[in-house]
């Protein structure tokens, strides 16, 4: 288990370690010093905006299109190489795969070698409801979707491999409301967890764990998550024998999410009581599960845009690429 607290004046480069417990070991020919670990490892990406990867019927019972941007190191002739699919911030309310604390993480990463997917999913909440029921259910309709987008890839691979995917090193992460995405996807993974908010008969929330946005026959899961200012609803989700390596970077001071046990805040007011990551990461370290937590003190809500603190960006993508 590795904990570790930073503040804005260090400088990030400096520690480009934090998930080598995380990910599988890298073929001899990976091992070139450049490779995953540094943006300059190839000059350019190339991305593929707007690639379908699945459907589902919306807040408003209405057909919804799931894309994908996908971005590829540009000259790069491995065949197989990591994919990271990335969930965009915005509360289920807002936001795109396109967003802006997304899109620089996308581009570096790719730049580093990896194989980097931004995709959306189905936003809303009905404010007519009773909120905190509303939104655990727009977190299990992202849920739905990353599912299928994981399992989208994977098909992909059968086909082609348009991206040269290695299907054994699948990662999924999330910034805000898509951490809790990521998060869920990871750690919801038997039936009796399905939230029991969730009415499986409503229009967009069939098909139990898997969900039913698309590429059915395919696995969802993951070999590794990453949280950026993200919670669970509960750990008690989190069970001995999960086996998807966990990484966090979360602020002392997020006002929208909280580092710990509490309430997320939309505009001032309290919606729902959560888990934030250091009770996450708590529970990690019970169940054994290996984990890394960054915590940034004094940070707020998603520390990576700061753009009075850069070093938190240089810090994110760092600690990400280690």
């Amino acid at each position: 288990m590795t904990q570790t607290a930073f503040s804005p004046g260090l400088r990030a480069l400096a520690f480009p370690f934090m998930l080598m417990t995380a990910f599988p070991a890298f073929s001899q020919e990976e091992c070139d010093g450049y490779r995953y670990r540094y943006t300059g490892a190839f000059d350019g990406v190339a991305v593929d905006y707007d690639v379908p990867y699945g459907e589902n019927f919306n807040v408003n019972f209405l057909p919804e299109d799931l894309v994908v941007d996908v971005y590829t190191p540009e000259g790069d002739t491995q065949e197989a190489r990591p994919l990271v699919v990335i969930a965009h911030g915005g509360f289920f309310l807002a936001g795109s795969n396109s967003g802006a604390e997304v899109v620089p993480l996308c581009e570096d990463l790719a730049q580093m070698g990896y194989v980097v997917a931004s995709m959306s999913y189905r936003l809303g909440i009905n404010i007519l409801g009773y909120i905190p029921t509303e939104f655990v259910k727009a977190v299990w309709r992202g849920v739905h979707d990353s599912r299928a987008a994981v399992r989208f890839f994977r098909h992909s691979v059968d086909y082609g491999n348009p991206w040269a995917i290695d299907t054994n090193r699948i990662y999924l992460g999330g910034i805000s409301a898509g951490a809790f995405i990521a998060l869920h996807h990871a750690y919801v993974d038997e039936q009796s967890e399905i939230p029991a908010q969730i009415d499986v008969t409503d229009v967009g929330m069939g098909g139990g764990l898997e969900g039913l946005s698309g590429n059915t026959g395919y696995s969802s899961a993951v070999n590794g998550v990453f949280n950026i200012a993200g919670a669970l609803q509960t750990t008690d989700f989190m069970d001995v024998g999960e086996n998807e390596p966990l990484f966090s970077i979360h602020g002392t001071d997020d006002g929208t999410v909280p580092y710990g046990e509490g309430n997320i805040s939309l505009l001032g007011f309290n919606l729902i009581d959560v888990n934030g990551s250091s009770v996450v990461h708590e529970k990690a370290e019970e169940i054994g599960l290996d984990h890394c937590l960054i915590t940034m003190e004094g940070a707020g809500h998603v520390p990576h845009i700061d753009v009075f603190n850069p070093d938190y960006y240089d810090l994110t993508i760092s600690a990400l690429a280690g």
